[in-house]
């Protein structure tokens, strides 16, 4: 084996070969237990509150899962849709969300009594929602809070990207110290 560090190279044979490989497989064994425990973690959260934060429900996303990539250069773990493969640009209800929705039989009876009477709508039911027939108000709309309203920041990034950037700045704060443990119990 041939290990190179900057403009210095050194050939590695025998015992500490062997003893090297040994250490490797366990650094990279327990690095990988813990991205994917991190995975696993980000998945059950995420999808268990992403369907609860929107209100059109398409089902592209289908289940979320994670996967271990290895390249040359690092190890990471990717969370992403099943389905598809990509993220979604899906934002969470701004906190000035409404939402409308037109009266039913007995709120129009109701809300027509009033109009009779008064001449105006009662002011639960907007202007804007209102149109008239032959001097009567048709279509009756009413606007409410959205009780999903929120900070309208983007779903993937809040459920997903922040948390797992938590988690890894957590692994390496912690991660050195159990990989250090594997390798003792391995006899590094």
């Amino acid at each position: 084996m041939k290990v190179k560090a900057g403009n210095v190279s050194a050939d590695i044979s025998g015992t500490l070969e062997a003893h090297l490989k040994q250490v490797v497989d366990t650094v990279y064994g327990e690095l990988r237990d813990q991205l994917e425990a991190i995975g696993d973690t980000i998945v059950s959260s995420s999808e268990s509150t992403w369907y609860t934060q929107v209100t059109r429900r398409t089902g592209e996303t289908g289940r979320i899962e994670s996967e271990l990539r290895l390249s040359t250069e690092k190890l990471s773990v990717v969370v992403l849709p099943e389905a598809t493969k990509r993220t979604y640009m899906v934002r969470r209800p701004g906190a000035n969300s409404t939402i409308t929705r037109l009266a039913t039989q007995a709120e129009y009876s109701a809300a027509m009594s009033r109009y009779r009477l008064t001449g105006q709508l009662p002011e639960e039911w907007t202007r804007d929602g209102v149109k008239f027939s032959e001097g009567r108000p048709v279509g009756l709309v009413k606007r409410t809070p959205n009780p999903k309203a929120s900070d309208g920041k983007l779903l993937w990034q809040e459920l997903v990207i922040r948390p797992g950037k938590a988690l890894g700045a957590k692994l390496k704060r912690e991660g050195s110290s159990a990989i250090g443990e594997a390798v003792k119990r391995k006899g590094g």
